[in-house]
């Protein structure tokens, strides 16, 4: 995927050995940092590129370990959605998602019209259970000088 200025948009999944490609970058929050520059919090969706191999589907999600891959025999999934499955033989709706969001902080120049830096040494990635299946879209707050999100 291009990313401004011909740039690549780099996938953090994949720098955990999964295999995957950013399926986009969407719904950003955005304010002005303290240099008059703009930052704006991408979140990026990031699938596994063939989710489904030798007879299984596989999930990704997070655990406080890191990120896990879980593995489900193909002819017990609804498999009609490539961006997620569900497990038919589950009384309840179960899902596995083939992909997980995380944010990237991008620098604007103070006018928006170009890329500073993509900050990836900041990422924002899954770091709680609540967030085994990524995170959301970003707001952003100015709090006592303190950026949260």
């Amino acid at each position: 995927m291009r990313f401004g200025s011909g740039r690549r948009l780099r996938a953090s999944l994949r720098s955990q050995g999964a295999d995957t490609v950013v399926l986009g970058a969407f719904n950003p929050g955005l304010t002005r940092l303290p240099n008059g520059n703009l930052l704006m919090m991408v979140r990026v969706a990031e699938a596994l590129r063939e989710p489904v191999q030798a007879g299984f589907a596989h999930a990704v999600r997070w655990t406080e370990r890191g990120y896990r891959l879980d593995a489900y025999p193909v002819e017990s999934l609804d498999l009609r959605d490539p961006r997620k499955f569900q497990l038919a033989t589950h009384f309840y709706k179960t899902m596995g998602l083939t992909s997980l969001s995380w944010l990237l902080p991008v620098e604007l120049s103070a006018d928006g019209a170009s890329i500073v830096q993509a900050h990836y040494e900041h990422a924002i990635a899954p770091s709680a259970s609540y967030q085994e299946y990524g995170l959301e879209d970003a707001r952003i707050s100015l709090i006592d000088g303190c950026f949260t999100t």
